[in-house]
């Protein structure tokens, strides 16, 4: 049992992270703000940079394959 606790991760959801954002930031006292709360649109952009490259490598491994089974 425990170790299925400590295996269960789930990350939440882009409108429930930008809903739990909105909730932190009524908090009037800056103690109990969240000094860490990361940007959302930074967070997105780097994940569509980083889905980029990673299609951009499997096009370029693709046809390096293609290239070294079939030399012209």
């Amino acid at each position: 049992m425990e170790r299925f606790l400590k295996d269960f991760d789930v990350d939440p959801s882009e409108e429930a992270r930008t809903r739990w954002r909105s909730a932190v930031t009524i908090v009037k006292n800056r103690r109990r703000r969240f000094r860490n709360i990361t940007d959302l649109g930074k967070r997105a952009k780097a994940e569509k940079n980083k889905r980029e490259i990673q299609v951009t490598r499997l096009i370029y491994y693709f046809f390096h394959v293609i290239k070294s089974c079939f030399p012209i």
